[in-house]
């Protein structure tokens, strides 16, 4: 058991006081400036219907845009 409330033994963050996401949709994104809205906006659309919890995570991957 790790000392800390929200640090495993490995050193992962595990906050006990946020909801659980039951989907999470990590995208990486090169130069894709003019296409993260559009990206979102579908995949919201595509989600919502499903009545899940879900989060998108955009990670700029080095980008100059």
């Amino acid at each position: 058991m790790s000392g800390h409330p929200f640090f495993d033994d490995d050193r992962r963050y595990w906050p006990t006081s946020e909801p659980k996401v039951d989907v999470s949709i990590v995208v990486p994104a090169y130069n894709e400036e003019s296409c993260i809205a559009t990206l979102v906006e579908r995949l919201t659309t595509a989600l919502h219907p499903l009545d899940i919890s879900y989060e998108i995570i955009v990670v700029d991957d080095g980008s100059t845009d």
